[in-house]
């Protein structure tokens, strides 16, 4: 009987952690099926009394959120293929091509951990001036084709891997490049997701670069789509919801058809961590 308790309790805990979570999401999905009045009630309902799409198709409508979604999806989609490409090489130099500076780069890449990357932006951007930048595709995926985040966390994932693997490759003569490429890759595939992700979310969510960097309103992302419905009067709250909700649901078709890797990447990362 106790231990029917502690399973019974063990699993309300879960639940309620779990729902303070998912919590503010559910109720910013179901209010942006709301009319303006219902938002805006007080009392606040927590189902929709009168059930309406109109919220999606003005969110749609009203500003050219089609073209928004395709710019994040090409700057998020380009960056992260080169972060995961440079963090696989540059781990592999640091695990398996072994130098007396590899300590020292490590060293490095711990400090631009800690870095805010929001005081790297100055010069960023005056380097996009110079070289004529701004407000071009270029100027928008510079910032993200390398992460310090994801060299160090492929080089925790490398350093986990048999190496051994490396020389028996080397015996049967395939250069570096296709070691890493048909070799080391794709035994750290869990961790090669988990990256994907993680930057993938990140550059898709970020604000403060595309909004220092565009002015013209065909390279806007989604993050910047959803802050001109601020700028609009009158502003509709049901549109915002709506916006946000549509920008969330390219992450979580993502997240369902990697689930599997993204949780074994997380536990292997954090054994080593």
């Amino acid at each position: 009987m106790k231990k029917k308790t502690k399973t019974i309790l063990k699993y309300f805990v879960m639940i309620l952690i779990a729902l303070i979570c998912i919590g503010p999401f559910i109720w910013l999905l179901l209010n942006s099926f709301k009319p303006l009045r219902e938002i805006t009630a007080w009392p606040p309902t927590i189902l929709p009394q009168t059930f309406t799409f109109e919220n999606y198709v003005n969110a749609w409508n009203i500003v050219p959120f089609g073209r928004y979604l395709l710019n994040s999806l090409f700057v998020a989609g380009i960056s992260t293929l080169a972060v995961v490409l440079i963090s696989c090489l540059a781990a592999y130099s640091l695990v398996v091509l072994k130098s007396k500076l590899s300590s020292i780069v490590e060293v490095c890449i711990l400090v631009g951990l800690i870095m805010p990357t929001q005081i790297t932006f100055i010069p960023l951007f005056k380097m996009c001036r110079n070289f004529g930048f701004i407000d071009n595709y270029t100027g928008l995926i510079l910032p993200y084709l390398s992460s310090a985040f994801g060299v160090y966390m492929m080089t925790s994932f490398f350093k986990m891997l048999p190496l051994e693997l490396v020389d028996s490759a080397r015996i049967d003569g395939l250069g570096e490049f296709g070691i890493v490429t048909r070799i080391i890759m794709p035994n750290a595939r869990s961790g090669i997701v988990t990256l994907t992700i993680f930057n993938f979310q990140q550059v898709w969510k970020d604000l403060f670069w595309p909004l220092l960097l565009i002015n013209k309103p065909e390279l806007r992302t989604v993050p910047i789509g959803i802050t001109s419905f601020l700028q609009m009067q009158p502003r509709h709250q049901g549109q915002i919801l709506a916006a946000a909700i549509i920008s969330v649901i390219p992450l979580l078709i993502g997240y369902m058809f990697f689930q599997k890797q993204f949780v074994q990447g997380t536990s292997f990362s954090g054994m080593k961590m």
